[in-house]
Parts: structure tokens; C-alpha cells; sequence
């Protein structure tokens, strides 16, 4: 379970101080979303495979808007990645209307859209904002619970914080996500490679005030479950 959390960094005090910007003030009780994430699940029909999907790429990238990025992803099963099924996850602007469900996907497998109503996200560490992933990347999801008489104003990410036992040579984001439902939440990292993922979790052990962040986060929410994916950016 330690595991799980150990890229969140929560300050559980409050902060009474009336002269606090009332930007600052709306972020803390509310996130400022900066997206809509809508998550395809998707099996291969039939006779198609990875190659069918890699070949229709292409015509995917000409019916794509310009305003919704995209992207695929396979989970990793038993460590191996699974390219039985995939994911298709799609942001765009949290304020836009626009379908973001792309049919053409279907020619090749059958995709199930989860609820897209209330899904919304932003990001929250981007330890170098000159670093940039590449356009394949691993991506973990982690699905959490607050606890009860928790919601998103007892949490304040500490994000200066995270210079203290990050390697400055890593390249890491992370992005907070609404849950389905609610008092769900989901906290997203993203790293290189599987090797850049490893050494973090690695680093992050030797580091003294682990187990003060993890007691932290703890006693605010649980965090249940986790998956892998090799993630491409479309």
C-alpha cells in the first residue's frame, strides 16, 4: 500500500490567514481543472490486432480536433503488457462541449465510453517543466477514497516539496483526476520508462520524510488499487 501513494504529497493543517488571494482560496477548496478526460476501454476485434491499430493511426490523427489530444495505452499484466485490449484516453478543454468520442476506433475493436459527465483533472507536479516526455511513456493510475469528512480542501499538495528527494536527472508528472463517484479520486504518474518509474519508488525509501508524507496522506484517504500502462501519445 505504501507504494501506492508515495508520489502524493498532502499538508493536512489549515491555513486561517484572511489576507490569502482569493485565487489562491478558490484553488484550495476547488481544483481549477484544466481538462475533461474522457477513457475509452476497448478489445480488438476479431482477426485485428496491434498492427491493425498501428495502421489506422494515421486516418485517426486526420479526424482527431485540433483541441482533443490523445492517447493509447496498454495495461501491463503480470509485468507484460496486454495488446489484447487497449485504452484510449482523450483531454480537451474543460469547458468545451465538443464529442470527443472517436468512432472511427471501432473499425478495429469494440469500445465501451465510460461516463464522461463529471471527469475532470489537472496537473499537479511537473518537476521540470523544460523536460518532456517522449511520445512513449508509462503511466500509473492509482484510484483512491478520501476518508470520511475528507474531500479535496483537506489536501494541499506540497509541490515545492518534492525537490527534496526527487532526482534532478528524472523526468516525472503527475496529474490529479476526479473520481466516478464521489469522494473518488485518481492520481496519475507519469514517468520515462519502467526503469525511471523503479528508481523513483527507490529513492523515494531513502528519503527520511517518506514516512512522514505516507502518515500524512493516510490519514486523509485510501488508496486501493493501481495499474500500469505503456502509454503513447497519438
Amino acid at each position: 500500500m505504501k507504494k501506492i501513494i508515495l508520489c502524493i504529497l498532502v499538508l493536512v493543517s489549515c491555513n486561517d490567514n484572511t489576507s490569502v488571494e482569493s485565487q489562491n482560496l478558490n484553488q484550495l477548496l476547488k481544483p481549477n481543472f484544466e481538462y475533461r478526460f474522457v477513457e475509452m476501454q476497448c478489445q480488438f476485434r476479431s482477426s485485428n490486432n496491434l498492427a491493425s491499430l498501428e495502421r489506422l493511426i494515421p486516418r485517426i490523427k486526420v479526424v482527431l480536433p485540433e483541441e482533443i489530444s490523445m492517447t493509447v495505452a496498454f495495461r501491463f499484466v503480470n509485468d507484460q503488457v496486454d495488446t489484447k485490449s487497449f485504452y484510449v484516453w482523450l483531454r480537451s478543454d474543460p469547458k468545451s462541449n465538443n464529442e470527443t468520442n472517436i468512432d472511427i476506433i471501432n473499425e478495429v475493436a469494440n469500445c465501451n465510453v465510460r461516463d464522461t459527465s463529471t471527469i475532470f483533472g489537472f496537473a499537479v507536479i511537473n518537476f521540470d517543466p523544460n523536460q518532456i516526455l517522449e511520445d512513449s511513456y508509462i503511466t500509473e493510475v492509482i484510484y483512491c477514497n478520501y476518508i470520511d469528512g475528507n474531500s479535496f480542501p483537506t489536501l494541499n499538495f506540497v509541490i515545492q516539496d518534492l525537490e527534496y528527494f526527487f532526482p534532478k536527472d528524472q523526468t516525472y508528472k503527475a496529474y490529479y483526476q476526479e473520481g466516478d463517484l464521489q469522494g473518488e479520486f485518481v492520481w496519475i504518474n507519469q514517468f520515462e520508462s519502467i526503469q525511471e518509474y523503479k528508481n523513483f519508488f527507490e529513492e523515494f525509501n531513502l528519503v527520511e520524510n517518506s514516512n512522514i508524507i505516507f502518515t500524512g496522506f493516510t490519514s486523509k484517504a485510501n488508496c486501493y488499487s493501481s495499474n500500469l500502462f505503456q502509454t503513447y501519445r497519438i
